[in-house]
């Protein structure tokens, strides 16, 4: 395997452990809504993409490569279910007729063998890049009066991670960008759904969340930056693939560490509680 491949493979395995931890975590907020089971569902196809890529990458499978053309073709699928749960409408329905039929259609067809041809991948890359950009359009023209300030606010926020998502997603595509050393796709996730959590919190809370992450993600670069240079003949090429392996190794720690430290805040009883279940029988005995 070439060192891009194998970092390629990592960076993808990362992301598909992060992204099952970032569902957990959203399943624990907030089970019942409509609108966090169509996430976990759009979530659950590009995790299934990372991981069944990773591992193909890593073994040199060519039938689990064609098999992760199903979940990459339907990714713009889950984008138009997430968008309908945000707006709380139904998409148009020949939207939704040609992101069923070309997800399942381009999957089926990567399975086939259909992946070896550039064409093949050309036409995956517009079909979500059209997905998105159509999720956006929706987004963007929606009836602003229906929906509460807060809920407006979260969609703007939606829309510039989406933006910002764009040029991760072009370099897992090396027909668009064949001169990148690592694709950097699964990296891109982790900062979306890293930022999705933090948006669910206060704003004291959501700045300090943001402050750690820039801490954490130029940490890890500095750290990649370094490990690479203890390689012979480190180039430039070298030095993003270790910065993109650690980065995307902390965002998923970091993701790991804040579920579990929210697991064990759920075990500890609240205030009221706690004085409930205290045996004590007089004031300086509770205090």
């Amino acid at each position: 395997m070439t060192p891009g491949v194998i970092a390629g493979s990592i960076v993808n395995l990362c992301g598909a452990i992060g992204l099952g931890v970032a569902m957990m975590m959203l399943h624990r907020r907030d089970p019942r809504s409509p609108l966090t089971r169509r996430l976990l569902v759009a979530l659950g196809f590009i995790a299934t993409l990372f991981l069944v890529r990773g591992a193909a990458w890593w073994t040199g499978s060519v039938w689990l490569d064609r098999l992760s053309m199903i979940p990459a073709a339907l990714v713009p699928l889950g984008a138009l279910l997430v968008t309908e749960g945000i707006l709380r409408r139904h998409a148009p329905r020949l939207l939704k007729i040609a992101a069923v039929a070309g997800g399942v259609g381009l999957g089926f067809a990567g399975v086939l063998g259909m992946e070896s041809f550039t064409a093949y991948y050309v036409l995956l890359a517009l079909f979500q890049l059209a997905g998105f950009a159509a999720c956006g359009w929706l987004l963007e023209f929606r009836d602003r009066g229906t929906l509460l300030a807060s809920e407006n606010r979260s969609i703007g926020r939606l829309a510039v991670g989406a933006i910002l998502v764009i040029p991760f997603i072009v370099t897992d595509f090396q027909v668009f960008a064949p001169d990148i050393p690592v694709r950097l796709g699964a990296l891109g996730a982790l900062l979306v759904v890293t930022a999705i959590l933090i948006a669910g919190g206060g704003a004291e809370t959501r700045r300090q969340a943001v402050l750690m992450t820039a801490l954490r993600l130029s940490s890890a670069a500095l750290l990649g930056a370094a490990a690479a240079c203890v390689s012979p003949g480190v180039d430039a090429a070298q030095i993003m693939r270790f910065a993109a392996i650690a980065m995307s190794g902390v965002l998923t720690i970091g993701l790991m560490v804040d579920a579990l430290r929210a697991h064990f805040e759920s075990q500890v009883p609240g205030v009221l509680n706690s004085v409930a279940a205290s045996p004590a029988r007089t004031r300086d005995a509770l205090i």
